[in-house]
């Protein structure tokens, strides 16, 4: 090592102290780093494997500057030859050390133009996998609701989607917060509530149960996304034609709760949404009536005013009830 130091003086300025050495000559490293990798892209294996175990090497000690500073070193070694391959490799390890570094490593390299198309079909591989490691699979739920989300928002959906299916519910609910991430912060409500709607449609199991909590946080009253006159409606009728009756039941008591902590005008506003979705579907009214019925059995103190007012909307717009 002494040798290697004292070569390292004699043709780069290097200094050194305790463990760490320096190149002091003006941007030397990175001119060698650059030449190195592009000259020589037999090393790169070599190369990337050092990267990847230095940072979060127990004897390096490397403070999270330094490697923020390796990350985006990475990142434009590979965005420059448009090689993904490396970033990929660092993420899958470095998720377990320090996950909002690899996410952001893992952000960047979707949207840039040099590694975008390898780094998606990776994480569309990934989200299929439902057996994926809980941190990787974090680290693709936070990239699909931060700026790839926010550029390829229908890539993110259809990442997320196939997330639904993940063993652990953790993952899951991760899922649906960066559904609702994607729909407020980025303003793609009326986005995500269309995919959400194709799931009620045609999803199964976990798929169809996140995208009923998404459309319900997203279509409640005062909570502030902006969408489409219908677009509600739509998502709604889809949830109440849904075979899955007791999915729908338990998501209606939900909404019950929630509209009945609310003024008049804001649960009028709710109640309006899900008998227009229901229009003059018998199923539908009569899923509403059951709904509303098991809600106020459940805790029959402090929800008659509720269910009364709702039970008397849906009798007079039911085709038979009303004859």
């Amino acid at each position: 090592m002494r040798g290697f130091v004292s070569r390292l003086r004699k043709v780069a300025h290097a200094t050194s102290t305790s463990n760490r050495t320096w190149l002091t000559r003006r941007d030397y490293d990175t001119s060698v780093l650059n030449h190195v990798w592009r000259g020589f892209p037999q090393l790169r294996g070599h190369m990337s494997d050092w990267i990847i175990q230095v940072a979060f090497d127990d004897q390096a000690h490397l403070e999270l500057q330094t490697r923020r500073e390796i990350a985006a070193r990475l990142l434009a070694l590979c965005t420059d030859t448009r090689d993904a391959k490396p970033l990929l490799a660092a993420v899958e390890k470095w998720v377990f050390s320090n996950l909002a570094l690899a996410t952001g490593l893992l952000d960047e390299a979707a949207v840039d133009e040099n590694t975008t198309v390898q780094v998606r079909r990776r994480m569309y591989s990934w989200a299929k996998n439902p057996e994926l490691p809980v941190p990787l699979a974090r680290a693709v739920v936070e990239a699909c609701a931060a700026t790839f989300g926010a550029q390829h928002t229908q890539m993110a959906l259809t990442r997320l989607g196939h997330l639904t299916g993940h063993l652990r519910p953790d993952v899951v609910r991760r899922v649906e917060a960066a559904l609702l991430a994607l729909a407020g912060e980025h303003g793609k409500a009326d986005v995500v509530l269309a995919r959400m709607t194709e799931w009620l449609r045609t999803g199964v199991g976990q798929q169809w149960a996140a995208a009923a909590i998404v459309v319900r946080e997203m279509t409640l009253p005062g909570n502030g996304f902006r969408l489409g006159e219908d677009s509600g409606i739509a998502a709604w009728r889809a949830i109440l034609r849904s075979s899955n009756h007791s999915g729908v039941a338990h998501g209606l008591k939900d909404w019950f709760s929630a509209a009945s902590g609310m003024g008049p005008e804001a649960r009028a506003s709710a109640f309006n949404l899900v008998l227009d979705a229901a229009g003059n579907d018998i199923g539908a009214l009569n899923l509403l009536s059951m709904s509303v019925d098991w809600w106020k059995r459940e805790q029959p103190e402090g929800r008659d005013e509720v269910h009364d007012e709702l039970r008397g909307r849906i009798d007079a717009q039911h085709p038979v009830v009303r004859r």
